[in-house]
């Protein structure tokens, strides 16, 4: 049985919010990933039940998604737990390349993902204006403020997190290197050639909450363009997408990670990888917007 025909609540373990809609049989691929930046309020205090009879079903469920693999294999291992026969098939990609897909998509009647994870609530308040998603009231709702979640169900933003500085110890140690503390050591010539970053013209998101942010902590126009002219300097290592920038620091290819998300990294940080996140000054806060039901 496809999706296409039930609304079942799905991935509820990890975040309790996301629902299924239209169905498909194509095989996930990878892309690249990254939240993106919203002023909406994602903080409740409130119990989410996890405990909820869930109907049991089988079929393919497609997933379009925004987090790192390791996030999604995470997340696909929790859910089977509770759906066995159901197989999650999953493209991942970031949040500019998902929303023009998903866009074209929809428009032309041929969306074929039941779930659609984007990282800006502006995106599936579009998309929930243009009749695009499936609307699904998800049995945990009711502890959602209002502010945060579509009125007819038809997208909850779900979380939020912090951006900061990683840098690999093993590489600092070998290279003889000093620990970064804030952010304006990225713009020290020690560093040339040793950082890495996502594209924040393919990406956005937190490249682009960096450069907003300090300029609006510091208040100091010479001082923030000071800093961005001298971090352009330092040959940074431009990647296509957050996970690819994460990986080069994990394997040792860079000895910092330019702006690291602590939730994206805490995983291998766990597993033993000589990573350390700084909280450098301002602590950049991002919200993980929305989870979209797609339907065609």
């Amino acid at each position: 049985m496809r999706y296409r025909n039930q609304k079942l609540a799905v991935l509820a373990i990890s975040f309790a919010t996301i629902a299924a809609a239209c169905g498909s049989d194509s095989k996930g691929n990878d892309g690249t990933s990254a939240p993106v930046a919203s002023d909406a309020p994602v903080a409740t205090d409130a119990p989410v039940a996890t405990d909820a009879p869930v109907a049991k079903a089988s079929g393919t469920l497609q997933w379009q998604s925004n987090f790192t693999i390791e996030q999604i294999e995470a997340t696909i291992k929790a859910f089977n737990k509770v759906q066995p026969d159901v197989q999650v098939e999953y493209t991942r990609q970031d949040d500019s390349e998902g929303y023009t897909k998903f866009s074209t998509a929809a428009k032309a009647g041929q969306a074929d993902a039941d779930v659609v994870q984007i990282g800006w609530d502006g995106f599936s308040k579009e998309w929930a204006g243009l009749g695009y998603l499936l609307n699904y009231v998800s049995p945990e709702s009711d502890v959602y403020p209002k502010e945060i979640k579509g009125p007819n169900g038809e997208y909850y933003t779900y979380g939020s997190l912090l951006e900061g500085i990683c840098y690999n110890s093993d590489v600092l140690t070998e290279k003889g290197l000093a620990t970064p503390a804030g952010w304006e050591d990225l713009a020290k010539p020690e560093y040339k050639g040793e950082i890495a970053m996502q594209d924040p013209l393919k990406v956005g998101s937190g490249g682009h909450d960096l450069m907003i942010e300090t300029r609006v902590a510091w208040n100091d126009d010479a001082r923030w363009e000071k800093f961005w002219k001298g971090y352009g300097a330092n040959d940074v290592n431009i990647q296509i997408g957050y996970t690819e920038a994460q990986q080069q620091l994990i394997q040792g290819n860079d000895a910092i990670l330019g702006l690291c998300y602590l939730d994206y990294i805490q995983p291998s940080i766990a597993e033993g990888a000589p990573i350390v996140w700084v909280a450098a000054d301002p602590v950049i806060t991002a919200v993980y917007s929305a989870d979209s039901e797609a339907c065609s």
